[in-house]
């Protein structure tokens, strides 16, 4: 009697939750496999967003490249045109070996066009390079693009006003700072000089 006395003043245990009972209870949460699929298909979508800027920013840096070059172009025309409409443009063309280099040049506008065809086919880590040529010695007017039929040109050539000449070389891919081999051309500028010219 005394036992069952003291039970009933006892703190009664709740149920034990067994492993699993959570998962079972639909009530509770979303299964497992609803979570880890929606993690993946995040986890998918982020990819997929990643992938398409990637490809957007790509996209950009062609569209500008494309920009620059056609800008590039068309200033290069531009100086083209007004070079040749200068009042004392003058042409001057030399021959060598089966290659002609031909120049325009305008004192007033202290600029140059040199035009060449004929010349030979170069090893693929050489190029051609333009200078102009004055007392001062030569100065690198950029490198010269030889086409399949052997021309190249247009090339705009600047600080020409007092050059003696404009030459081609042979130099190594990329360009030299100083010619490093002997002109395959040279198209004298001082015929171009109103002092010296009988017109």
């Amino acid at each position: 009697a005394r036992v069952m006395a003291e039970i009933v003043q006892i703190r009664q245990l709740g149920p034990e939750l067994l492993p699993g009972t959570r998962d079972s209870n639909p009530d509770v949460g979303p299964p497992r496999r609803l979570v880890r699929w929606t993690r993946r298909a995040v986890a998918v979508g982020i990819a997929a967003l990643v992938f398409a800027a990637a490809g957007l920013g790509v996209l950009t840096y062609q569209q500008r490249t494309e920009l620059h070059q056609q800008e590039a172009q068309l200033a290069s025309a531009v100086a083209l045109t007004e070079l040749l409409t200068a009042t004392d443009v003058k042409v001057n063309s030399v021959a060598s070996d089966g290659a002609t280099g031909t120049v325009v040049a305008s004192r007033q506008r202290n600029e140059a066009v040199f035009l060449s065809s004929g010349l030979p086919e170069v090893a693929a880590d050489q190029t051609y390079q333009l200078w102009v040529i004055s007392a001062a010695g030569p100065t690198s007017a950029g490198l010269l693009d030889l086409s399949e039929q052997g021309t190249t040109g247009p090339v705009l050539a600047s600080d020409t006003g007092q050059a003696q000449s404009l030459a081609v070389t042979v130099e190594p891919a990329g360009g030299s700072e100083q010619p490093t081999t002997t002109p395959l051309l040279v198209v004298e500028t001082s015929e171009f000089d109103p002092e010296t010219d009988d017109d």
